[in-house]
């Protein structure tokens, strides 16, 4: 098959396709996204229409069954035959224009950039795409192209066309029907083409990727196939009503599908605008003005605006041919764009021009009532993937991101403020701020009445307030906004239910807010009045009060004040016409304000009788507000009272509003009473004049005044009253028959006759109440309340009481003669005593007179006696004290009884009045059981032991009672025995001791055998013990055991000694005496005769007793044993069992007085040893033997191992046992240091012995040092322990041997040899071991001019006198140094060239060169701190600076040439310098010559910083500039004439004069000797024809770069920073601007050079011409004559090397420059100072 590529042209992309396609399907989403970017690319093209159609034909199958051969298939390229299978066609009613074929050529350049009508980018989102396919092409008018993005057949290679793809005329000449007619075919899918003519519209085909494709393709991995486009179409039908919403010219999409083996496409679904031509003429009406609109001119208004309101209909007809049709309402808004771009200009700093920022907004909704979107969505003319809260989608020609489902935001506040992200975040907050409010507004206007009265449509929701939904947050405020700022006619309103419903604007009606909601009737009667709007929802009324108050517009939402106005305004019109219900909803509303006093004059105020009267302050004294149980009383007599039945709450609201007092009083008591009584006088007493009330009660008339009804309002009434209130109402209405009594009759108020009463529940419930009422009421005959009334006492006190009082019955009883009460019988007596019993409140506090009648009643039960009794007589006046309440016990249990106390039987009725109200105690068998042992004493002593065992056994519970502890620990009650016997009788023992003083056996073994301190008998039995111990038996081993028996031991070994010093060995009387114990005095008499020694300190009994303590305490001690007590006993007492070398006796000795065993190393035999090895460590703390031994013994031991040491061995050579001891009594007398005074006593004691112990050997002080840098033995040895160099220092030990030591020791040795003897090898080897010592610490070494140092003939001579060879002077046979020689004393030869440097031996070189150096040349003040100076001056100037400074200074010496030149040599010599340490400035150096030399001036002024040696002639501060020098250098040099100068600011390089440092040298290097500096003199040699032997007419400053490794060779901190190589290199090429403006200016100079010696090399060179030829040449004689430029103007002609052309300057040398200077040159010469007069202009 032929390839026709080369009929077409190459279009090729200007990137590789493949990988940038890639690249942008990850952003482009797949599936209808494709569709949409292909209706967005139809609409933006203007076309009509938009179909899909899925092929599902294979189209080389068909031509193989046409015929017979597959070669004559006739496509573009063979190789294209694998895109001839299924695809996805789309087409338009459009044909592309040359720019969309641009777009599609050029990824991310669309065209359509620049063109407002337009909306996408097809250069992206055409690019969709390539999800399905590899190879996508297309048909337009006459244009067919093919874009193949692999280039694996568009290469070039395989076809002409290139770089992918092919385009080109497929009509002209027939050309595609005659060469790939298969191809043009496959577009001919809905209808058959003609393809020999421009085809009107577009098709784009993309073949679906096959499975085979997909593994070679790099433009993605996955296969396409045609179930999953169809998925996509059916998709695409459920979403293209919204697709079509926003585009400004698709009125028709059409699906289709094309089956294999069919020819006739089929149709899926169509959707399309029926009323097309209303629709298309609103769109194209707005389209037709957009450029100009969008595109302003000078002239055009900044209000004006494009838009339109459309409500189209959609057909939407399905495959089986039904259809529906659903009507939408748009509103479409171009808002202003001057406005828009000035907004945007002020928000950010970006180029606007680069985005197409259009603020085109609209709203779209369906207008048919209850119609509603399910899932609301954000448009860029197409659905955005972004829901919104909103019932309505929002269009907005948003910045959206390139995968169109997202669009630009700054909500991490991270974009820079020019930046495109942030011009596009800010456009679309703006949007939805400014602008699709104003079209939301629109809508909802032209929207109407469509949906009815509804506000669905309104933005009620914005979310959830984050992420997205900040930016569209204030939507419904903003769009309220401007409802109201335009008084928009968005709000419903009708006059009643039956009326018709209207829209009005806010400007022309009155809102309800949510507080009319509840008052149906008010709204009503207020619609009959004004326009109102109503059910407006919460949202809309939340935000409208901010919107009219910011708008500054008139408050239209109803408030009680403005329905105030509106009654008061037509309360002509209303009153008559609204019900009672009507008026109380109004009442409610005007006072929810609580401005009461605005109600002033409205009709509202209810009266009783239904009466309606104005609000009026004037008629308030007639009127009133009474409580409901008074207004029921006066039923009778209601005149002027406010009627509080109408409405609960709005009577609550008069009642707690106190605002409200000003319409009506306050009915007071009196005025009550008065009605009240008027009303009795005329109904009941039936009298007119003013005639007292009966004063006997009164019968009851039925049917009559007062009814039993108005009796119980009554004392409602009265109980609803304030104390105050209802005292001052009974007691002015006393003597008026308000009480109901029995027998139907009705007493007076009296307080004489008050009237008792029993309330019906506890009449009911009690009969104990019943009962005493039957007496009461039958015997005493009592006025009782009649028992359908409830009147009780705190409603009438005083007039009437209730006979559950039993204190009023007490009263009452007391009125009886007592004779009565006493006559009663049992029976009559039991009601009596269970009446107080249950109704005489328990512990009432009872005067004394109830008191007494109270004990005066019968109704007490006596202890084991039933009857009755009183507690006292009438006659009597006994006491309660002695009667108590037994509780508990028998005395069958208990039959010891108490002596003082009388019973009562604990199970009787009035036990809780005994006990509470007349405080008769109760006894129980704990207290009975205190008595007891309280009075034990007062018992035969024969019944303690049975009293105690029955005690005993109920011990732990009557414990819990009583503190039996407190009364009985004193008592001696308990048989003891000795800690021997036990087993022996209960009886064994007579002896008796308090609980205290008894002790629990389990301690028996801290005790001596004649201590008679343990229980026996009854009180050794485990119950018993326990309750010894409570009060207070010692059972425990605890600090207070401790201190007893540590004293109790120590007590008995001081009276042994006392006993045997007296003579007397025998201790038993003592014993006897302390425990009046016969037995055990003769136990102790046999036991002193079993084997004890009187003689020894302490006998077996005691020394068990002693051990078994020790070993408990040793054991058991810790931290709350350790008390101030405990601490004090154990160090004060003699209780320590120990031995000392003077006596082998056991004695007992205090803590203070003996020692551990441990402590022996220290203390040796200076002190006692304990024979108990003690470990506890709370234990050794409290005995005080934590702290180390005494310091006298300790030291006492020390001077005793001393001796014994150097006694034993004459060589003081220490054993290693010994060593030991030495090195603890090291570490104690480390430990003592902290004192002074144990640091003399340690002098004192070890002052001139050898104490010190060295690998051995002992040391005396002064021959030791911490230490050493060499071995000075015998003279001197280093300690090897530095753990006690502290000990050594404080006791005087030399911390290390100093200079002067070392010095006494050299000179020792001349004195052993003599004055003029010569050092032995040994000796000599000896000074120069001390020398090199003395060195060591170069920084410590201060150099001495008595110092000895040995010379070549083995002498000893001053150093003064001694000069080191250091040129070879002594081997020179040239006779050069002859003179030097013959006048020098050398030092030996075994001194090296570093001591003698070190010991600041002079240089043979150096003192030639002193002979040669300037002795007048002092650079700087010693007393000036140059190196901070320096650095100051530093911080004023750049170091590029230094190119204008050193020009300056060559202008100001004269000089007519100026080189600067990067001397990059690294390798100069590093010897034969002026120092060593001067090689570390060796390498790379700026150099700088003038041909001009330095004057003396000139050196001094280098040397005067901030003052300088300048004249008024001259241009620098030589002073200040020069010292540009040290951005680079600390060691900078300058050689002119016959002198060099080396300048050392920090005093470090430069060889000293002595010891003195010096910070510059200045030489006559004619007459130096070469060979000693030749090395030094080296890096100028050649320079500028310098030879350093001869007078240089000139100067050059040398100025040795500060490098990393001159850094790293120095141990000094340098000036300034490093510099690098390529640093220099680069600053140099910076010198050429200036360097011009020089030459220009600077009078005299007429060249300077340039040169870094790799890169850069550059030369100019200046000609004054003829300045008055020039001039006429130049200018006329006018302009001349004007400046008179002859006498102050010449013209410079400059030449650069390497250039032809010559700059020729026209230079004035007047004060200012003429009016035409360019502003470079002014620049220059105002940067640099330049000035005509002094060599510059």
């Amino acid at each position: 098959m032929a390839d026709f590529s080369a009929r077409f042209k190459n279009r090729g992309v200007r990137e590789p396709l493949t990988n940038r396609i890639a690249g942008i399907l990850d952003e482009y989403p797949d599936g209808t996204q494709i569709a949409r970017e292909l209706l967005q690319n139809s609409d933006d093209a203007r076309s009509k229409l938009q179909w899909y159609l899925l092929d599902h034909r294979h189209h080389i199958r068909q031509r193989q069954t046409d015929t017979d051969q597959v070669e004559d298939l006739k496509i573009f390229h063979p190789a294209l035959a694998e895109y001839m299978g299924p695809a996805l066609l789309a087409g338009s009613d459009s044909v592309f224009e040359e720019k969309d074929f641009k777009s599609m050529k050029n990824l991310a350049a669309s065209e359509k950039k620049t063109d407002e009508t337009k909306i996408g980018q097809m250069g992206i989102g055409f690019n969709s795409i390539y999800h399905m396919t590899d190879c996508p092409s297309f048909i337009s008018g006459d244009q067919f192209m093919m874009v193949e993005p692999h280039e694996r057949i568009f290469n070039g290679v395989n076809s002409k066309c290139e770089e992918g793809i092919a385009h080109g005329d497929f009509v002209e000449d027939e050309f595609g029907l005659q060469n790939f007619p298969d191809q043009l075919r496959t577009f001919s899918v809905l209808e058959d083409i003609d393809f020999s003519k421009p085809y009107p519209g577009t098709i784009f085909r993309f073949p679906l990727r096959t499975a085979d494709q997909a593994k070679d393709s790099k433009i993605s991995p996955k296969a396409y196939p045609a179930e999953k486009v169809m998925e996509m179409l059916e998709k695409l039908k459920d979403e293209a009503l919204r697709g079509i919403l926003f585009l400004k010219h698709i009125e028709r999409v059409e699906i289709y599908e094309i089956k294999e083996g069919e020819d006739r496409p089929n149709l899926l679904f169509k959707i399309e605008i029926m009323n097309v031509e209303e629709v298309r003429q609103k769109r194209q009406g707005l389209l037709a003005n957009l450029r100009d609109h969008v595109y302003p001119d000078s002239s055009a208004s900044r209000e004006a605006i494009l838009d339109y309101s459309i409500r189209p209909i959609f057909r939407l007809t399905q495959e089986d041919g039904t259809s529906t049709e659903e009507t939408w309402h748009i509103a479409t808004l171009v808002s202003n764009v001057i406005t828009a771009h000035e907004y945007m200009e002020t928000q950010t700093d970006g180029d606007l021009t680069k985005h197409k920022l259009i603020p085109w907004v609209g709203i779209a909704a369906p207008a048919e009532p209850g119609k509603t979107i399910e899932s609301a969505r954000l448009f860029c003319f197409l659905p955005i993937g972004i829901q919104l809260p909103f019932p309505v989608h929002v269009n907005g020609h948003f910045a959206v991101k390139q995968s169109r489902r997202e669009i630009w935001t700054n909500q991490e506040n991270d974009f820079t403020s020019d930046s495109s992200a942030n011009i596009k975040s800010v456009w679309n907050v703006h949007l939805f701020k400014k602008h699709i409010p104003e079209v939301y507004a629109m809508f909802l206007d032209t929207l109407g009445l469509a949906r009815g009265e509804s506000y669905d449509l309104w933005p009620l929701s914005s979310g959830t307030g984050v992420g997205l939904d900040l930016i569209w947050k204030d939507l419904l405020e903003d769009t309220l906004h401007v409802v109201c700022r335009d008084n928009l006619s968005v709000f419903f309103c009708r006059t009643d239910e039956t009326s018709d419903l209207r829209t009005v604007g806010y400007s022309e009606s009155w809102i309800a807010g949510r507080d009319l909601d509840d008052l149906p009737l008010l709204l009503k009667a207020l619609q009959t009045l004004e326009d109102v709007v109503i059910d407006l929802p919460d949202p809309i009324l939340d935000l409208l009060p901010d919107a009219v108050e910011s708008l500054e517009l008139e408050n239209r939402i109803l408030t009680p004040e403005l329905v105030r106005h509106l009654l008061r305004l037509y309360k002509i019109e209303w009153p008559d016409a609204v019900s009672s219900d009507t008026k109380i909803e109004m009442l409610k509303y005007c006072i929810q304000d609580g401005d009461i006093a605005d109600l002033e004059g409205i009709p509202l105020l209810p009266l009783a009788g239904d009466q309606w009267v104005e609000f009026s302050v004037s008629e308030s004294s007639s009127r009133y507000l009474v409580s409901p149980s008074i207004f029921k009383v006066l039923s009778y007599a209601n005149d002027g009272l406010v009627d509080i039945k109408i409405d609960t709450t709005l009577v609550e609201k008069f009642r707690k509003d106190t605002t409200f007092n000003v319409y009506w009083s306050e009915m007071e008591m009196p005025i009550v009473s008065s009605r009240v009584k008027g009303v009795y006088q005329q109904l009941c007493y039936q009298s007119t004049g003013n005639e007292p009330p009966p004063l006997d009660s009164i019968q009851q008339k039925a049917d009559a005044f007062p009814s039993n009804e108005w009796i119980d309002d009554f004392w409602d009434m009265t109980r609803f009253l304030p104390s105050p209130e209802r005292r001052t109402l009974l007691s002015q209405m006393e003597g008026i028959h308000v009480i109901p009594i029995t027998r139907d009759r009705l007493a007076p108020l009296s307080t004489k006759f008050q009237v008792a009463y029993l309330s019906p529940m506890r009449e009911s419930t009690e009969p104990t109440l019943r009962e005493l009422l039957k007496v009461l009421e039958d015997q005493l005959e009592y006025r009782v309340l009649r028992r359908e009334f409830f009147i009780t006492d705190d409603i009438a006190e005083g007039y009437v009481f209730e006979i559950s009082n039993a204190v009023k019955v007490l009263h009452v009883i007391d009125t009886l003669k007592k004779g009565k009460l006493h006559c009663l019988n049992q029976a009559l007596r039991q009601v009596l005593c269970d009446y107080m019993a249950k109704w005489l409140p328990i512990g009432q506090r009872l005067d004394d007179f109830c008191l007494r009648t109270l004990m005066l009643l019968p109704i007490y039960v006596e202890y084991e006696n039933s009857t009755l009794v009183p507690l006292q007589r009438p006659e009597s006046k006994g006491s309660k004290s002695k009667w108590r309440v037994v509780s508990g016990f028998t005395s069958n249990e208990n039959p010891w009884p108490p002596i003082s106390v009388q019973l009562l039987e604990d199970g009787q009725p009035m036990l809780q009045h005994l006990i509470k109200t007349i405080k008769i105690p109760i006894i129980k068998e704990s207290e009975y059981w205190f008595c007891i042992m309280s009075e034990l004493d007062q018992y035969p002593e024969d019944e303690w032991d049975s009293m105690m065992e029955t005690f005993c056994n109920m011990y732990h519970i009557h414990s819990k009672d009583y503190n039996f502890e407190l009364v009985m620990q004193d008592i001696e009650f308990v048989r003891t025995e000795g800690p021997k016997q036990i087993g022996q009788d209960e009886d064994h023992s007579e002896q008796r001791l308090s609980p205290r003083f008894v002790v629990n056996r389990s301690l028996s073994q801290y005790y001596m055998s004649h201590e008679n301190v343990f229980p026996s008998g009854v009180y050794s039995r485990p119950h018993v013990l326990n309750m010894l111990a409570k009060m207070g038996m010692r059972s425990k081993f605890d600090a207070t055991f401790v201190l007893d028996r540590v004293q109790a031991l120590s007590d008995r070994s001081q009276r042994h000694i006392h006993d045997c010093n007296n003579g007397d060995s025998d201790d038993s009387d003592h014993d006897s005496d302390d425990n009046n114990d016969d037995d055990g005095e003769d136990e102790d008499e046999d036991e002193d005769d079993d084997g004890s020694d009187s003689n020894d300190g302490i006998d077996d009994d005691h020394y068990g007793a002693l051990i078994a303590l020790y070993a408990r305490m040793n054991a058991e001690f810790s931290p709350e044993f350790s008390t101030q007590n405990m601490r004090t006993t154990l160090r004060s007492l003699s209780w320590i069992l120990a031995k000392s070398s003077s006596d082998e006796r056991r004695r007992l000795y205090t803590t203070q007085e003996c020692r551990r065993e441990s402590d022996t190393i220290l203390i040796g035999d200076q002190m006692p040893l304990s024979e108990f090895d003690f470990n506890n460590k709370d234990l050794i703390h409290c005995m005080g033997w934590d702290h180390p031994p005494p310091l006298g013994p300790v030291l006492a031991n020390f001077v005793s191992l001393i001796e014994r040491s150097t006694a034993e061995n004459e060589k003081k050579r220490i054993s290693d046992k010994d060593v030991f001891r030495f090195t603890e009594i090291y570490r104690y007398l480390g430990n003592m240091l902290l004192d002074d005074s144990n640091i003399l006593t340690m002098r004192e004691h070890l002052d001139g012995k050898p104490w010190i112990l060295i690998n051995g050997i002992l040391h005396t002080t002064d021959r030791v040092a911490l230490e050493l840098n060499c071995d000075l033995s015998p003279h001197f040895v280093q300690v090897s322990s530095k753990g006690d160099s502290e000990l050594f220092l404080k006791m005087g030990v030399r911390q290390k041997v100093d200079q002067a030591d070392l010095e006494s020791l050299i000179s020792a040795v001349k004195t052993r040899i003599g004055e003029d003897a010569e050092l032995s090898k040994d000796d000599l080897e000896f000074v120069v071991r001390i020398l090199h010592a003395m060195t060591i610490s170069s920084a410590e070494f201060q150099r001495s001019e008595d110092l000895l140092v040995p010379t070549v003939e083995n002498l000893l001579c001053k150093i003064e006198d001694v000069v080191y060879d250091d040129v070879g002077a002594q081997v020179d046979k040239t006779g050069l140094w002859e003179r030097e020689s013959a006048s020098c004393t050398f030092a030996s030869a075994e001194i090296s060239r570093s001591l003698a440097g070190k010991l600041g031996v002079t240089m043979l070189s150096v003192r030639t060169m002193e002979e040669q150096r300037d002795e007048t040349f002092e650079p700087w003040a010693q007393e000036e701190n140059i190196v901070n100076r320096i650095m100051g001056i530093l911080n004023d100037y750049d170091p590029s600076s230094i190119f204008t400074e050193f020009l300056q200074n060559a202008a100001d010496a004269g000089a007519t040439k100026c080189c600067f030149m990067f001397d990059t040599f690294t390798h100069y010599p590093r010897t034969k310098l002026l120092g060593s340490e001067m090689a570390t400035w060796q390498g790379p150096a700026l150099v700088i010559y003038n041909d001009a030399e330095f004057t003396e001036s000139d050196f001094k002024a280098l040397c005067k910083l901030g003052v300088g040696n300048k004249h008024s002639s001259k241009i620098g501060r030589h002073g200040l500039g020069f010292n540009s020098v040290y951005h680079f250098t600390d060691v900078p040099s300058v050689v002119s004439g016959d002198r060099i100068v080396f300048f050392d600011p920090r005093r470090e390089y430069l060889p000293r004069r002595g010891q003195a440092a010096q910070g510059g040298h200045r030489y006559n290097f004619v007459r130096l000797k070469k060979d000693v500096l030749s090395g030094q003199l080296e890096p100028y040699k050649g320079l500028f024809g310098c030879d350093m032997e001869n007078y240089f007419k000139g100067t050059i400053f040398r100025i040795p770069l500060r490098t990393l490794d001159t850094q790293r060779s120095s141990h000094v901190k340098t000036i300034g920073r490093v510099w690098t190589l390529e640093e220099i290199q680069t600053m140099f090429r910076s010198w050429e601007a200036h360097a011009k403006a020089g030459l220009i200016f600077l009078d005299k100079l007429k060249v300077i050079e340039i040169d870094d010696k790799v890169r850069f090399k550059w030369s100019a060179t200046k000609e004054v011409g003829n300045v008055k030829q020039q001039l006429a040449d130049t200018l006329n004689e006018q302009q001349q004559q004007q400046h008179n430029l002859a006498a102050s103007t010449r013209i410079v002609d400059i030449r650069v090397s390497g250039s032809a052309e010559s700059l020729k300057w026209f230079v004035h040398t007047e004060h200012n420059f003429p009016q035409f200077t360019p502003q470079d040159i002014r620049g220059h010469a105002a940067e640099n100072r330049w000035n005509a007069d002094r060599g510059k202009g």
